[in-house]
């Protein structure tokens, strides 16, 4: 077969696919010949991913920096107990409001829900920017996150537009999008911060960025993230039907449905007959379904491991030599973290589509999740490598974006297996809620925990400095193994094939 070539849908392309009434169902594509994609909504949802980040990342380069001028820190060797808690307290409010957005998106529709996500990032980061009081750093960071539920409804939209044929391929973008975002929120953090230290012919006599050295990167990333905000209201199309009651699914699941969606060319669907139970499932009767438990477990770790493992990289790169890290500028820790993005970028585009293909999304998911025990090995090495050969230590930092970059396409995998184990279209907004709230959930004391336990181990020497390493390593491992027990396939799939093993 030959090898597709991937390219990011443009605004101008023309839509020639219909949104399937189940993103999951019967569809008119074979895997050999895929169903074309809805390529302006696949556009809208992947651009509004896309600028996320740049309110989100935004701050990573310089936030360990900002709280340690708070004062709340007497040395740099503290600040990861404090940075570790402003990044808590965003995952503790997605933990809060992430079921409540993606129920919400099931009845009102995913379009105002998408919208009103971007507004509260980009006024509560443009807030951020003028804090200088480490109480209300983490008082703004909380209320930003607990306005937006973008990430598990943007998911929901692009399983409603797709259908087994496409969906990896749709799928694909998200992740790439996610890191194109992240690839420019470090640089505009990274170089944007002090500006009137870092340029001063242009900023050196503005007294608003001396006083607020950190304002100007939030709003310029807040300034970017409002072009998603454009493209969601005038150009996303509302791909679940508002106020579709339950009691309105059960009456025509017999009947055929036509659906646009902003095709040129839509043509009807043989909707499959759904239990009403499905229409309005509740938390309760979703974990009742074996596949479901499994996936929010996995999910669950896999939020867990990614953002220890990315907050102690950040932490890690900023602390010096001294405190166990190895003592880079915030402008070289804004480049570092835009090369994973090119590199996660590539590989998303490239590789992904092809390796789902060729090996399945639930051996790719085992693979990928593998990795992260290798990046956690490596942290003590660089370390000890940089204090003989700083030059070395560089070339054990791209190894570390590389595997990370590789390691990140599990995002892609856990949103199909996560849509596929959903029991029908108008419980999607629901599963994928309580998946991230399951990962927000780890996520909520996961960056504290880590930071703290790595500013422990290198303050105290506990297990020699080696405690935080031995921590993540077993993380990691279960990780991986939990994949094991995750099944590909929609519960009608999975239910059908038990029953063909107990015959046999």
């Amino acid at each position: 077969m030959a090898q597709e070539t991937h390219s990011f849908p443009a605004v101008g392309d023309i839509e020639t696919a219909p949104l399937l009434d189940d993103g999951r169902g019967p569809s008119k594509g074979t895997m050999a010949n895929p169903t074309p994609l809805p390529k302006l909504q696949v556009f809208a949802v992947c651009f509004m991913r896309l600028v996320e980040p740049m309110s989100i990342w935004v701050v990573f380069p310089f936030i360990n920096e900002m709280v340690h001028a708070t004062g709340i820190v007497s040395s740099p060797e503290e600040v990861g107990y404090y940075s570790g808690l402003v990044e808590s307290a965003y995952h503790g409010a997605q933990f809060l409001t992430s079921y409540f957005w993606g129920a919400l998106s099931d009845k009102i529709g995913r379009k105002p829900v998408l919208c009103f996500g971007l507004i509260g990032l980009m006024l509560g980061t443009v807030v951020f920017g003028f804090m200088k009081v480490y109480t209300w750093m983490v008082i703004v960071r909380f209320v930003l996150a607990a306005l937006n539920g973008n990430a598990a409804v943007g998911k929901c939209v692009l399983g409603e537009v797709t259908d087994p044929t496409n969906q990896a391929r749709a799928f694909s973008f998200l992740s790439p999008a996610w890191a194109v975002g992240s690839i420019l929120a470090p640089i505009i953090g990274g170089f944007l911060s002090k500006p009137a230290e870092s340029f001063p012919n242009i900023f050196g006599n503005v007294q608003l960025f001396k006083t607020f050295p950190y304002a100007l990167p939030c709003i310029a990333g807040a300034v970017l993230t409002s072009s998603g905000l454009f493209v969601g209201i005038f150009v996303l199309k509302e791909a679940l039907k508002a106020k579709h009651s339950a009691q309105e699914a059960n009456e025509h699941h017999h009947q055929p449905h036509r659906h646009d969606y902003g095709s040129l060319t839509p043509f009807p669907v043989e909707t499959e007959e759904e239990p009403p139970l499905e229409a309005g499932i509740t938390l309760g009767e979703m974990l009742m379904i074996p596949n479901i438990r499994m996936v929010l477990l996995s999910y669950t770790l896999l939020g867990l491991i990614t953002i220890c493992i990315d907050n102690i990289f950040v932490l890690w790169m900023y602390t010096p030599l001294s405190g166990g890290g190895i003592g880079l500028m915030p402008s070289q820790i804004g480049t570092v973290l835009a090369s994973v993005g090119v590199i996660s970028t590539f590989l998303g585009l490239f590789v992904f589509p092809y390796a789902q293909r060729r090996i399945g999304t639930t051996l790719l998911y085992r693979f990928c999740m593998s990795l992260y025990i290798p990046i956690v090995i490596l942290f003590p090495i660089i370390h000890y490598v940089a204090l003989t050969n700083p030059r070395l230590a560089l070339v054990g930092v791209g190894a570390i974006c590389v595997l990370k970059s590789m390691g990140g396409t599990v995002f892609a995998c856990v949103m199909i297996l996560v849509n596929m184990s959903s029991p029908s279209r108008t419980s999607l907004g629901r599963v994928n809620g309580a998946a991230q709230t399951s990962a927000a959930m780890m996520r909520t004391f996961g960056p504290a925990a880590a930071s703290s336990l790595f500013a422990l181990s290198n303050h105290r020497r506990l297990a020699g400095g080696m405690a935080i390493y031995l921590a993540l390593g077993a993380l990691a491992v279960a990780s991986a193994a939990i994949t094991f027990f995750v099944q590909e396939g929609t519960p009608e799939e999975l239910k059908e094939q038990a029953q063909t093993t107990e015959e046999d």
